[in-house]
């Protein structure tokens, strides 16, 4: 099984970056909208057997499941990774082979962005990257095996 894994934190603290720029309630209209779009973006990839959310934003785990997507509630903000390794574990419990790990605030991603990446897995063990556009950071990881 070949699962998209959207990695959200709480809507009241994305963007914070952008404190200096937007106060609070626009930085969250902004980060559930970029949410959407990269929800949007995995549910249309044709290369996933299903889509995730792993997230303690209640709101944004009830989106998820009206879409279809299956969710993973991690009661509280854990931070990226010990998020993404929660989500991964509960996913491979569920039988998955494949992961790929996508961040909720990607501007313009694709479902075929994220079909490009599942086919870069080299073999049938490997890594695909996604760097940031500054190099700072992955946008995308797919792996598998996923752990």
């Amino acid at each position: 099984m070949r699962v998209v894994l959207i990695a959200a934190k709480q809507l009241e603290f994305a963007k914070t970056r952008l404190a200096g720029a937007m106060p609070p309630a626009e930085r969250q209209v902004l980060a559930e909208a970029m949410f959407r779009d990269v929800l949007g973006a995995a549910m249309n990839a044709r290369a996933a057997d299903h889509v995730a959310l792993v997230s303690s934003d209640q709101r944004l785990l009830k989106m998820a499941r009206a879409a279809g997507a299956m969710t993973i509630d991690e009661q509280f903000p854990r931070g990226l990774n010990a998020a993404v390794r929660l989500g991964t574990e509960a996913l491979v419990a569920e039988g998955a082979r494949t992961v790929c790990v996508v961040l909720s605030d990607i501007p313009l991603v694709t479902g075929a962005d994220i079909d490009a990446v599942f086919a870069a897995i080299p073999g049938p063990r490997g890594v695909a990257l996604v760097p940031s556009r500054e190099l700072s950071g992955t946008n995308i990881i797919a792996r598998t095996p996923p752990d």
